[in-house]
């Protein structure tokens, strides 16, 4: 845990309080869906909240759960940092 609330801090810039993490129960089978060619999210970042879209330089998979209600995107090239989805 102590690394995903690291992760959490660094990509939201220091801010503290707000610890929205968990432990993830994961699939016993992933359905492939296809490829991710960009997000868009809105995120706190410091002290404002802004919408961002990333494109990826390597398109990363697009998957469900067995129960088709769980999302991943899951790609070798991705990073999370204080920039950002990166990769």
């Amino acid at each position: 845990m102590k690394k995903a609330l690291a992760i959490f801090e660094k990509f939201h810039k220091g801010i503290k309080g707000k610890k929205k993490y968990g432990v993830l129960n994961l699939p016993k089978a992933l359905v492939h869906l296809g490829y991710v060619d960009s997000i868009v999210y809105t995120a706190e970042k410091g002290k404002s909240v802004d919408t961002y879209e990333h494109e990826f330089d390597t398109p990363p998979a697009l998957y469900c759960d067995e129960n088709g209600n769980s999302l991943m995107i899951i790609g070798d090239d991705i990073k999370i940092t204080s920039r950002g989805i990166e990769g």
